[in-house]
């Protein structure tokens, strides 16, 4: 049956990263203050959190309810995290899943790394896990994320109009889409 989680617990090998499964006991409070910053969480639904333990329960409930797979972003030579992202809502009728909660630490910002990670996610899915379409989506104020799915060959499909309250704020959602077919030929 699609999707195949056997993959999800393996680490994916990038070029001066790898990208670890995220375990909430493991990697949550290193997330959490990593992430301190509430700027970080301007376009996300959840968070901040006040605390590393509010914040564990949150990825422990994510891992359980959510993610189809989640991977932290790490430093081989170091061990240090730069960042975290997940593939979701698989969608079997048309072998979907979606790639979210794309965080990066600042070492992993303009600097190729967090493109590199993405990349190497949307490898595997299409490879390991079967895959046949990749969707993003992200707040049509999040200029960077929406840029950044852009230059990896998604293409723009929707815009839905205040599809949520976020923070208080209407939030716009930029949809995008990258089927495998156009993936094998960026490549």
């Amino acid at each position: 049956m699609w999707p195949d989680r056997d993959h999800a617990s393996e680490t994916l090998r990038g070029t001066g990263f790898d990208l670890v499964p995220l375990q909430s006991a493991l990697h949550g409070a290193t997330l959490h203050d990593l992430f301190a910053d509430d700027a970080t969480w301007q376009y996300l639904r959840d968070g901040p959190f006040a605390t590393a333990a509010l914040y564990t329960a949150h990825l422990h409930d994510f891992l359980h309810h959510t993610a189809f797979a989640a991977y932290v972003i790490t430093d081989p030579a170091t061990g240090g995290i730069l960042g975290k992202m997940s593939l979701l809502h698989p969608e079997p009728a048309c072998r979907g899943l979606e790639i979210g909660y794309v965080v990066f630490a600042a070492p992993a910002k303009g600097g190729g790394i967090g493109k590199a990670a993405v990349a190497l996610l949307i490898a595997a899915a299409f490879t390991q896990f079967g895959c046949d379409v990749l969707k993003w989506r992200c707040d049509a104020r999040n200029i960077a994320s929406a840029r950044l799915a852009e230059k990896l060959g998604f293409a723009h499909t929707q815009t839905i109009l205040k599809q949520m309250v976020v923070k208080g704020v209407d939030r716009d959602t930029l949809c995008f889409a990258l089927p495998k077919a156009r993936w094998c030929k960026l490549g």
